[in-house]
């Protein structure tokens, strides 16, 4: 039979036979002072903590779904997760396209990022022209 105690020098739980010297495990004092500790209050302790558990829990899988569809999202705007050619560097989180499929992507890519560029520079130009109408 043993008992159990919370060592009030590092706060860890500790046990020792009947009889023994009361030494904690982890600090390694010796004598140390020692608490009985109130079963009632641990059991508190307890329910509180497995509360906390799973709402902690609760939030990870939130979280969890939450990265999934933005990551979803990225896939669906084309967001190309790594540039060294390994298999999950694009499509990470959808289906994997065909290599004619995959020719054709990047076609239209590189089509609307000219685009892009065009807008914005002509966006430039007019904001440019807009301000020297009006000072």
């Amino acid at each position: 039979m043993a008992h159990y105690a919370k060592c009030l020098m590092c706060g860890a739980f500790a046990y020792w036979d009947i009889g023994a010297v009361p030494k904690c495990g982890t600090c390694g004092q010796n004598p140390v002072p020692l608490e009985v500790p109130d079963h009632a209050q641990l059991k508190k302790e307890l329910l509180i903590l497995q509360r906390k558990v799973r709402k902690q829990a609760e939030n990870v899988t939130e979280m969890r779904l939450i990265l999934e569809d933005k990551n979803r999202q990225l896939d669906m705007l084309h967001h190309v997760w790594c540039s060294g050619g390994c298999e999950s560097g694009f499509k990470r989180f959808q289906e994997h396209l065909t290599s004619a499929e995959m020719d054709d992507l990047v076609k239209r890519a590189v089509s609307w990022s000219r685009r892009l560029a065009l807008w914005w520079a002509s966006r430039k130009v007019r904001k440019g022209f807009s301000m020297l109408q009006n000072p």
